[in-house]
Order: C-alpha cells, then structure tokens, then sequence
C-alpha cells in the first residue's frame, strides 16, 4: 500500500498513523520523565526571560506564570496518549477546558497593550515615523486618528468573553459565570 492510498483510509486505521501516535506517545513519556524540570525551573526561567522586558515586566511575569503553570499542569495531568491525541496525532482526544486560559489571557494581553508604558512606546513610534515624509502634517494627523481608533477599539471592542467565545474556547453559559476578569 502506498502513502497515496493511505490518506484515502480513516486516518486511525493506517500504519503511518499508528506509528506516528506510538512515536509521540514515547517521545513525550521520555520528555515528562527526563526533560521537563520542576515547576521552580519553569519560574526561575520565566523571571529571567520578563526582567529583559523592562517596561513590562510585571505583566509578563504574571502571564507567563500562570499560562506555564497551566501548561505544566496539563502536561503533567494528562497521559503521554491523551496529549497525543489532543495535537491530533493520536485518537480520541480528551475535553479539556480551556476557556479560564482564554479569558486570562485576553484579559492580560488587553492590560497589557493598554498599558500607560507600552501606550508611550508606541506614541513615540508614532511621533517619528512622519519625519521622513515630505507631508509631514498630514502624516502625523492620520497616524494619531489611528492610533485612537487602535486604542478605542481595544479598549471597548476587545473583551474577553467576547473574544473567547469568538475563537471557540468558550461558551456562553461558561462565561457569563466566569469569575476571571481582572482588566484594568
């Protein structure tokens, strides 16, 4: 049987796609069992990587914290098969909820871009980038409108629960009782 023929099978059901579930299902038992540190390794880390984002810093460490310690948990909480399967390389893939790390991280990514450092960062951006146009003026008058609009549009249209729900990782009746929403 030839590659070709195999795609025409259900995907279950072909050798390439039993070796391929065996191979990630070895490879991530090897990963959690020898690689993967402690969830200390995982902060010391994180902290490192948010002290070179001056500006930013808190923000950083809080979202990196807590996206690590739930991807932690998941890789640590769920069989080497059940992750396999939920990256689509091996069958039946576990329902896992992951509508609280949305929520947490829209929230935090819109605090983040609306926030009074990152705001004057892009404002000086803004400022320079019409000193090498011959209108000048103009230029200037259209990059603040937009960068009102980007700011209004963030401020008001970007809602968690709203974005969410939009990219499938929520339902209704989930968010409307959700509890994390810290936006500032």
């Amino acid at each position: 049987m030839n590659f070709l023929s195999m795609l025409s099978l259900p995907l279950i059901l072909t050798p390439f796609f039993i070796s391929a579930c065996f191979g990630c299902k070895s490879g991530l038992w090897f990963a959690k069992t020898f690689i993967f540190g402690s969830k200390q390794f995982v902060h010391d880390h994180i902290e490192v990587t948010c002290k070179n984002l001056k500006n930013i810093y808190q923000p950083c460490k809080r979202i990196l914290t807590e996206f690590m310690d739930y991807a932690y948990d998941l890789i640590y909480g769920y069989s080497s098969a059940d992750l396999c399967a939920l990256a689509g390389i091996c069958a039946n893939p576990p329902k896992i909820n992951f509508c609280p790390l949305c929520l947490m991280s829209v929230a935090e990514g819109k605090n983040i871009l609306l926030s009074d450092a990152l705001l004057n960062e892009l404002q000086s951006v803004f400022v320079h980038v019409c000193d090498y146009v011959r209108l000048e003026v103009e230029c200037s008058t259209f990059l603040n409108e937009l960068y009102e609009n980007v700011v209004d549009i963030i401020k008001h249209v970007v809602e968690p629960h709203f974005v969410c729900q939009l990219g499938h990782m929520c339902n209704t009746t989930y968010t409307e009782g959700s509890d994390y929403i810290r936006i500032a």
